[in-house]
């Protein structure tokens, strides 16, 4: 998770699976903000396709 700014990502071809919100697993979070982990439990799901996505910040977010 990004407190401070936006992830976009763009997907050029094919599907992936964005989790979105949820726990972040073994949180640790940085000096600038961003919180990392092993996992995200009791995340929703959403395919993703050809396209942009747009996931903001201070929303967990893992992409699969």
């Amino acid at each position: 998770m990004h407190a401070h700014y936006d992830d976009v990502f763009v997907v050029t071809e094919g599907t992936a699976t964005l989790v979105t919100g949820g726990t972040v697993l073994d949180a640790k979070t940085g000096e600038d903000g961003e919180t990392t982990g092993s996992g995200i439990q009791n995340g929703t799901p959403h395919t993703i396709v050809k396209g942009d996505i747009h996931s903001r910040a201070g929303r967990h977010h893992r992409i699969g």
